[in-house]
């Protein structure tokens, strides 16, 4: 959607190459290392495991930058964290409808199970979806995001539906093949937007809900 629809970002950049941290693995750990991180949460980009969205064509490359860093993390004792799917679908699979075509909680649950078989055995705490509400209410309600679809209540429905279901089928898939030998956790990362009154002293005139 950069390459194609520049005009979205002011100055025309894009993310391809971004903080470079599929060349800088050690820095990063490092850093990571240097600042007594625990816990590092990262995303796996779906095209960079499978690049044309479907499990019959691994990207053998993909597999070992992600294998190189689980294993640096762990040498330096940071637990990792992987995130599924973090705003990253395939061009292919939106091309035939993406997060609206109820295909894709298939297609995400065949991407998933790559996932598990080759990194399962060292990572505990899988994060299925990241903020499923801004995925669908930025790409089929306002369409600032990618794919950039302007259809506020149904586009934005058909996505929420097919996203949820996708969630649903990577769980069970996990709990019913996976979970017995890998002894993994399953998240689903919700935002949440919390308030709170400027001047705690003032009597709020309405009730906390």
């Amino acid at each position: 959607m950069t390459h194609n629809m520049t005009f979205k970002i002011r100055d025309g950049s894009n993310g391809d190459v971004a903080c470079d941290s599929y060349n800088q693995i050690k820095e990063d750990v490092d850093m990571v290392r240097k600042l007594r991180v625990q816990f590092y949460r990262f995303s796996i980009a779906w095209t960079r495991i499978l690049p044309n969205g479907f499990p019959n064509k691994i990207n053998k490359a993909g597999v070992r930058y992600y294998n190189r860093l689980i294993n640096r993390l762990l040498k330096k004792g940071i637990t990792p964290i992987a995130t599924i799917y973090h705003w990253d679908l395939p061009q292919a699979l939106q091309d035939l409808g993406g997060w609206a075509n109820p295909l894709v909680q298939y297609w995400f649950e065949g991407y998933a199970k790559v996932l598990f078989e080759n990194f399962g055995d060292r990572i505990k705490m899988w994060v299925t979806v990241n903020e499923p509400q801004q995925i669908c209410s930025f790409t089929y309600s306002t369409g600032v995001y990618a794919p950039g679809i302007v259809s506020d209540g149904i586009g934005t429905y058909i996505c929420y539906h097919n996203l949820l279901k996708a969630h649903a089928r990577v769980y069970h898939l996990y709990n019913s093949t996976f979970r017995q030998s890998q002894k993994g956790k399953q998240f689903i990362f919700i935002q949440y937007l919390g308030t709170v009154l400027l001047n705690l002293k003032v009597k709020a005139k309405t009730p906390f809900a």
